[in-house]
């Protein structure tokens, strides 16, 4: 899903107009997120779960937990609770948001509060500050608590929300703020750049909105915005009255689809378990049935030693016996501390003892039986997962036919892969330990390697356009500023419990890059 700064504008223009001079009347703290209720049916949700961040208005607050709260959450009741909400603003077209809260003492003291949250894959963040502009609690825990909070550097992109022009250079050259993957997508679907453009942007403008949920033929929720448009492999589309009304209803039915795919998962391991159990008890039960024969050899020798007591002589160990159906010489082990009485009784016994195992086996094998035929009726079927739907995203990237893209940049080759399987036949087949590996830091994207046989090293403007493919080619292709490591690719190791394409790295450095594809250079 992409909570884009398109949805972030209507949602806080939702807020505003629901929201100001309400007094908070608790927060609650959520899977991955947190609630803040204004009163009974009126709660404004945060959810900062890494696949699914965003916020909306809704009437129930977002999958509450229960127990202890986090110390985030008790300062955010310490320093919220009782506060006046008296607007938010969003920082130039950018997914950071800032909401103030005020109270009103005696002798007209105004006490503020700040809460900024930044909707951004690599660093989601709620951060409250006070009105000195000292940090009074972070969520995520990496800023000092009692420092003073600064915005984000200026960017170099210009908020389109202030031109009525549009700017074919800026477009093409992705340097306007808050172009997302779905405002290209709208924008393209029109027979030219500039009337999408316009659309959407007085469509924004005047809220002259239709939030659209696009769904796959499964039923699985794919992606939401707030214009409609045709959405790739989305096989029908559900529409709602406002955004928070749409995003509420992508997060429940997100999170019921993960948690019934998790049940699934669970119950078809415990039925593969079991299987499993039931199996290797099938080898024993067989085995032990297998034994049959030997009951009667048992007692055949045990009918030997009676016949022969008075010519066996007492301690002895083995003896020759004639067996009387053949009249052969056999071999018999006998236990010296017993008499040839009680020898025999001991065969008798070990005779008898595996009869009675071989029956008992013979009716557990059958029970076995009928448990793994129903165990083989079974049939789950589990709801299209992640790992489907990266396979379909992998899909739908390799339809040029080509295993990877392919660049030049000042005569320096460059790969970047197309998905998992393409990242892993790229980083571990295809490139050598001395080639430089390149990936977005914190966030899902392509695997991005320079070729360098010759072993030399590798220029910093080389670096730096690799980098800015490796930030484009990622989830995080919208930001402004995006973290880059790189490595050789000799220091790039398999995850030895990841999925295919994840990998662990030693001896990184990180660069800054801006996202750009190769084309515009």
């Amino acid at each position: 899903m992409v909570f884009d700064s398109s949805l972030v504008c209507l949602v806080l223009k939702e807020i505003n107009s629901r929201l100001i001079d309400k007094v908070v009347k608790d927060i609650k703290e959520a899977e991955e997120g947190f609630s803040l209720e204004f009163g009974k049916g009126l709660f404004l949700n945060f959810s900062l779960e890494k696949r699914n961040f965003c916020s909306f208005m809704w009437d129930v607050p977002l999958f509450p937990l229960k127990g202890v709260d986090s110390p985030f959450t008790l300062l955010l009741k310490k320093h919220l609770i009782g506060k006046t909400f008296v607007g938010g603003y969003q920082l130039d077209f950018d997914r950071i948001i800032a909401l103030d809260f005020e109270v009103v003492y005696p002798g007209k003291l105004v006490e503020r509060k700040r809460l900024f949250v930044e909707f951004i894959p690599a660093k989601l963040n709620m951060i409250l500050v006070g009105s000195g502009r000292e940090i009074i609690c972070s969520w995520r825990k990496l800023l000092h608590c009692n420092s003073n909070f600064y915005l984000p550097p200026y960017s170099n992109k210009v908020n389109p929300l202030l031109y009525n022009q549009f700017n074919p250079f800026l477009f093409e050259n992705n340097l306007y703020q808050g172009l997302s993957k779905n405002l290209l997508s709208y924008v393209k679907s029109f027979s030219s750049i500039e009337s999408g453009w316009n659309s959407w942007l007085n469509s924004l403008m005047r809220e002259d909105i239709k939030p659209t949920l696009f769904i796959s033929r499964e039923g699985v929720p794919l992606d939401f915005w707030f214009l409609d448009y045709s959405f790739t492999d989305a096989y029908r589309k559900k529409y709602f009255n406002g955004v928070s009304d749409l995003m509420g209803y992508f997060l429940v039915e997100k999170k019921r689809i993960e948690r019934d795919i998790e049940e699934r998962i669970r119950r078809n391991k415990e039925i593969e378990d079991r299987r499993s159990y039931l199996l290797k008890k099938r080898e024993k039960l067989r085995e032990t049935i297998s034994r049959e024969g030997e009951i009667r050899r048992l007692e055949l020798i045990g009918e030997m030693i009676f016949a022969n007591l008075s010519s066996i002589p007492d301690k002895a160990s083995r003896i020759k016996l004639s067996n009387p159906y053949t009249g052969e010489l056999e071999d018999v082990e006998l236990d010296p501390s017993l008499t040839p009485a009680l020898n025999a009784q001991r065969y008798f016994k070990e005779a008898a003892k595996l009869r009675r195992g071989i029956e008992k086996a013979k009716y557990e094998l059958n029970k076995v039986e009928e448990e793994l035929a129903k165990l083989s009726a079974v049939n789950i079927s589990p709801l299209p997962d992640r790992e489907g739907m990266e396979k379909r995203e992998e899909k739908s990237e390799k339809r040029d036919g080509k295993a990877f893209r392919e660049f030049e940049y000042k005569g320096w080759v460059i790969l970047v892969g197309k998905g998992a399987s393409s990242n892993e036949e790229l980083t571990f087949r295809i490139s050598s330990d001395d080639d430089i590996w390149l990936h977005v830091k914190g966030s899902p994207g392509s695997h991005v390697v320079i070729r360098n046989p010759l072993k030399q090293e590798v220029p910093l403007d080389v670096l730096e356009f690799a980098a800015s493919l490796a930030a484009y080619y990622s989830k995080a292709k919208m930001n402004t500023k995006v973290p880059v490591d790189y490595t050789l690719v000799k220091y790039v190791k398999r995850h030895p419990a990841g999925k295919r394409g994840a990998v662990l790295i030693s001896n990184q450095r990180t660069i800054w890059v801006r996202p750009r594809s190769g084309e515009i250079f």
